[in-house]
Parts: C-alpha cells; structure tokens; sequence
C-alpha cells in the first residue's frame, strides 16, 4: 500500500472513512444508540497486521473501527530524538493532558465509540518516551485533534519543518513528532495547536503481530465524565448546538428557551441543525426545524455519510423539487 504522501481531507471526508468505511447503517427510529452499539460490535472485530516487513522510516495505513490508523516504523535517529526530547518545542510532551484530549475527540454521539477506545488505550499513551508498547513502533490514529482531517505523513525529511516533524495537518498547519506529540504553535485558524495524536488500542499476539482492538479480557470502558462537563459556562446557542450533539432534550429545550438561534450558522463553526443530525435523534432535528432551523451547506450530505434517511426525508421532501446530490 502507498502511504508515503496522503491527500489531507476535510472533516466531511474523514466523517465518509469513518462512517461509510465501517458499513454502519443507522436505524431509522434508533438513532444515535443503534449508531453506537454497531460501532462498539466494529470495534471488537479484531484487525491483525503484519509489521515484520516493515521497514523504518516506513508507514502503513490500516483502517479499524471504521477510521483509518497509521503504523510507523521509528528510525535509530527518530528513537534517539524522542529519548532527548526538545520539549520547549512540544505542548504536551508528557501527556499531562491526556484526558483533555479524550474529550476534545468526544464532539457527538457519532464519536461515542472512538471515545471509549482512547480511554481504553490510556495505559498505552502513557508509556514514556514513546508513546507505544514497542519503541520502535508507532500506532497513532490517521486523523489530526486540531480539525479532524486525515493526516499527511511527510516521508522526505527534506519536507520536514523539523527533523521530527513527520505528520502534518494541512488543514491547520499542526506538526506532529514521531511519538504523535504536537508542536507548539499558532495555527491557521489563529488557535495554538493543543492536542497530541490519539492512540488506539492494541497488543502483539504469540506469532508477534499487531492487533488493533481489546485485547483477550479487556472490555471497553465507558466514558467517564458527565456529558454536561463538555459544555459548561456557554452562551444559549453555543449550549443549543452541544447539547444537539449529545442527543441531550432536556438542555435543547433550555436552551431555545434561553433564546438560542436555532438558525445558526458560520463558516467553520458547528451549527445546531448540523450537530443534531450527527448527535441527536430525529426528535431533536425536528424541534429545532421547528423553532428556524435551515440545512446548511452540509447537513444533507453529514445526513448521507451517518446513513440517515429519515433526517434526509425531513430536509428534503418529494416535493421540494431539490435534486439529490
């Protein structure tokens, strides 16, 4: 498989690799728990890769759990430089905020499953300088924390910002080091990068090969901190659109009532309609349809990538004479 250079996508695509690439049909009248138990039955399929061929400086690319997830083979001079880290350059060079992180990933109901699998891999990410149960390997997921865009592996040191600089967002500018840790920076959207490279979950059978999942035993946790931790101290529409992510009535409620618009929409920012069709069951959409609501420019196709064809029925009646894309 070519992986030296990976076209960076924007979070729609990557919504598409996650999404589709796991075949995960949502049940009309279920969503979002019929989406979140057929990601977690995804998540304990095992995925077993051969890393015996693979060489350093080398990367594969191999999809678990519906995302994609990259394997790097560590250089002698990439283990050398992670044992004397430049930590000046690093935000969180010993992932003191791991936890951050986690939540940070956790943006909707959809993101349920990914959640609980870097809580699972906690242990992993702890491991100090690597970040990884062998040093020589690195397993980090294939997206960036920073804008969820699937990340550029930049094999030609000579492309390289810095010498440890292996992974790039394009979508931000975000560098990552061989151990998936950010460099600190300010980035395209004139925020500081924050946020190291997630890892999934995984072990080396008896024959030596990497599996991706819960190992023999291993349940995956659930996540644990309150859904409201997530959004505390927030005006009535920035509160309307967490809430719309986690499927939360109750506060959707409170927040229309506060005066929250409905309506909402930025370029780059989530918008409430948007966030419930990735978050929250067809009740909530309705209600927000109901109180302004509009389709953005992508909430038909987010719609279609969650496989949601009572959400695209609502938004797009036989009558309204739009021609699906």
């Amino acid at each position: 498989m070519k992986t030296s250079r990976i076209v960076s996508r924007s979070f729609l695509a990557l919504l598409a690799v996650s999404l589709i690439g796991a075949s995960f049909a949502a049940c009309a009248d279920d969503f979002p728990d019929a989406f979140i138990a057929k990601g977690l039955a995804e998540a304990k399929n095992p995925v077993t890769v051969d890393v015996s061929q693979l060489a350093e400086g080398k990367l594969l690319s191999v999809n678990y759990a519906g995302r994609p997830v990259y394997i790097y083979r560590r250089t002698a001079a990439d283990i050398t430089a992670l044992e004397h880290p430049p930590a000046a350059k690093l935000v969180d060079a010993d992932g003191k905020f791991l936890l951050q992180s986690i939540r940070h990933e956790y943006g909707s109901s959809s993101s349920t499953v990914w959640a609980r699998l870097l809580l699972l891999a906690q242990p992993i990410t702890q491991q100090r300088p690597y970040r990884s149960l062998d040093k020589t390997l690195l397993v980090v997921a294939g997206w960036s924390p920073e804008s969820g865009c699937v990340l550029e592996f930049v094999s030609d040191p000579q492309q390289r910002t810095d010498p440890a600089a292996i992974f790039s967002d394009v979508c931000t500018g975000a560098k990552f080091d061989t151990a998936g840790r950010v460099f600190a920076g300010l980035l395209m959207s004139n925020k500081f990068a924050s946020n190291n490279l997630a890892v999934p979950p995984y072990h080396f059978d008896a024959a030596g090969k990497l599996v991706l999942g819960p190992a023999s035993g291993q349940t995956i946790p659930e996540l644990n901190f309150p859904l409201r931790d997530l959004y505390q101290n927030l005006d009535a529409t920035k509160l309307l659109v967490a809430a719309a992510s986690f499927n939360d009535m109750d506060t959707v409620r409170a927040a229309l009532q506060k005066g929250a618009n409905a309506a909402y929409y930025r370029v780059r920012e989530r918008s409430p309609i948007d966030a419930a069709v990735l978050g929250s069951s067809i009740d909530i959409v309705k209600l927000l349809i109901a109180h302004g609501a509009k389709p953005t420019p992508n909430t038909l196709a987010l719609a279609k990538l969650v496989d949601r064809p009572e959400v695209i029925a609502l938004l797009q009646p036989p009558n309204s004479g739009a021609k699906p894309k």
